[in-house]
Parts: C-alpha cells; sequence; structure tokens
C-alpha cells in the first residue's frame, strides 16, 4: 500500500493541471489503469461449475445452518443447555442425512 501511495504522489499524468479537459481526462484514466495494473494486475481463475446436489434440499441446507447456528452460540457462551441444544440439531441432521442416503437407493 504504502508503494502505491506513493507512485500516485509521483505520477506525472495524474499530477498534470494544464491541457484540455478531455486530454486530462484520459491522462488521468491511463495513469490510474497504469498504477492499478501494476500493483493489483488481473488473475485468470479457473472454476469449475458443478451441478446441482438433487438430494442437497432447502431443508437440508437449513437444517445444517441451525446445527451451526447453535454450536456457535455454545462455543461462545458454553452453558450446557445450548450444548444439549447443539447436539440435538446435530442428531436431527444426521437423521435426515440418512433418511436421504436410504430414500436414493
Amino acid at each position: 500500500m504504502p508503494d502505491f501511495i506513493e507512485d500516485i504522489k509521483l505520477s506525472a499524468t495524474l499530477l498534470c493541471t494544464s491541457g484540455a479537459v478531455d486530454d486530462l481526462v484520459e491522462a488521468y484514466n491511463l495513469g490510474v489503469k497504469f498504477l492499478i495494473n501494476k500493483h493489483g494486475p488481473l488473475q485468470r481463475k479457473i472454476i469449475t461449475l458443478r451441478p446441482n446436489a438433487p438430494w442437497y434440499t432447502e431443508e437440508l441446507r437449513e437444517g445444517k445452518h441451525n446445527r451451526q447456528k447453535a454450536e456457535r452460540l455454545w462455543c461462545k457462551t458454553k452453558l450446557e443447555i445450548l450444548h444439549q441444544l447443539s447436539k440435538e440439531r446435530c442428531r436431527e441432521v444426521g437423521k435426515f442425512v440418512m433418511g436421504l442416503i436410504i430414500q436414493t437407493r
């Protein structure tokens, strides 16, 4: 970040204040583009698209979310009642997943 700030301060195209407005805007845009490419070049990533799993339902997503929420709350407070709730939600999600596995066979 300090190098980026220093390059902005030293950039002649960004500091130029004389000339036609269109020329100044073009010079400014080129200067900014150069600095962005120098300090944060564009990177290419390969993303693998996978089809949606038919068994991963909204009900399962919600159950897992509730399980994680209960676990985070228990970890934060260490209350025994929240530990029991966390374990119960974990069992519910497990039973639900087992039901899905049995249905798909």
